[in-house]
């Protein structure tokens, strides 16, 4: 499979960060790590666009690199909240466009937005593979949020797409883990954990008393 990966280049677009970058800088960041963890896909093929580039250029670049997704990476603006995914509306179904979508919804801190006809995005409409236009969060009332957190935002997205090597993850000493649910029966631990992998692609494991 080919990922190509296109990062906002919206520099005039400031976060309200205390580090006081722009949409351009935050989303290329995203974008990098992104790619470092798609690489340690089997399977996966992945390029990243210039930090600067046009979105004409990226979608020449895309198409002629044959990818099977052009994913976008931005934030939002406009006072708002939630992450939200833009789309051609025939991929509507597709398992890895939803997964995107679910794996970066759950982490973000707000309720979201959903998945949208993207009709009108010059990436989504000229790509000839899948376009996913992910706008995670607004970053003009949760910059710090989406900056503290570039690392998570990418594992969510590259996990979409297949199993990331626990060697490209932060040292596993240094990860703080959230245990989702307790259960009286093996049966419904297993049943729940089964949920979250097929549902949301979630890595678990279950402890035993």
């Amino acid at each position: 499979m080919k990922i190509y990966l296109s990062a906002s280049n919206q520099t005039d677009n400031m976060y309200n960060t205390k580090a006081q970058m722009s949409e351009c800088d935050v989303c290329y960041l995203i974008a990098q790590k992104t790619q470092d963890y798609l690489s340690s896909i089997n399977g996966i093929e992945c390029k990243l666009g210039g930090k600067h580039d046009t979105m004409v250029s990226k979608v020449k670049a895309s198409n002629d690199f044959k990818a099977n997704y052009h994913l976008c990476i931005h934030t939002n603006a406009g006072g708002g909240k939630g992450t939200e995914v833009y789309i051609a509306p025939k991929n509507v179904n597709d398992t890895i466009v939803n997964k995107v979508y679910q794996n970066v919804a759950i982490l973000t801190p707000n309720p979201d937005r959903g998945i949208k006809n993207g009709l009108h995005f010059y990436e989504v409409k000229y790509t000839n593979a899948k376009c996913i236009y992910l706008e995670v969060e607004f970053h003009d009332t949760y910059g710090d949020w989406i900056f503290d957190n570039v690392d998570e935002i990418a594992y969510a997205i590259a996990s979409a797409f297949g199993q990331v090597k626990e060697t490209n993850v932060v040292n596993s000493n240094n990860l703080f883990k959230v245990q989702v649910g307790a259960f009286t029966t093996l049966e419904r631990a297993e049943r729940y954990s089964n949920e979250l992998k097929n549902k949301y692609n979630i890595n678990t494991y279950i402890v035993k008393p």
